[in-house]
């Protein structure tokens, strides 16, 4: 599963105007798809809590996901002028435009989705249980985030650093197991 590194997001934002870079981070922070990117109003964020309502996601169903003060911020500098209309103007090819450009400029490929699957796999990897990630992706079953669980060679070195048998025993010089 293909995930954006943290320096390649750094590196996507230094190519961003100001609508670009609140778009890319909105759509990293909250996990939303490009059609409730596109569909949100300024009426659909709480800036005083975070909350960004999705009133029509996949499937017509709504949901609450969140962005942080970052994300907060790059929004309101981006604009938050009539509150009814959307906050990202953009049609769906041009949406898919847009990525193209930013992956030519920033020479980083990024798609919506992509963001999509990197704010999940960093939300798995900052600890953030499995109900949870479900809800805020707006999935009806965990089946459907099992996907994003899908482990990188990076990700079960980590998990085994923590707690290698071997290791944990020989650096406490006490077994765990007897």
């Amino acid at each position: 599963m293909e995930v954006l590194s943290r320096e390649e997001v750094r590196q996507v934002l230094s190519v961003c105007g100001t609508r670009d870079r609140a778009l890319v981070m909105t759509l990293i922070d909250s996990g939303i798809r490009r059609g409730e990117a596109l569909d949100l109003t300024w009426d659909d964020v709480d800036f005083r809590t975070g909350a960004v309502h999705v009133r029509r996601g996949k499937g017509g169903k709504a949901r609450v996901t969140y962005i942080g003060a970052k994300t907060k911020r790059a929004l309101l500098r981006w604009g938050g002028g009539q509150r009814s209309i959307a906050i990202f103007p953009l049609t769906a090819s041009g949406g898919t435009t847009l990525m193209a450009r930013l992956s030519h400029k920033s020479e980083v490929h990024i798609t919506f989705h992509k963001c999509r699957r990197t704010f999940a796999t960093w939300a798995l990897r900052g600890g953030m249980d499995l109900l949870s990630l479900q809800r805020l992706l707006g999935h009806s079953s965990l089946e459907m985030v099992r996907h994003y669980a899908l482990q990188s060679d990076r990700d079960l070195k980590v998990a085994h650093d923590q707690v290698g048998p071997i290791d944990l025993v020989l650096k406490h010089n006490v077994s765990k197991w007897t």
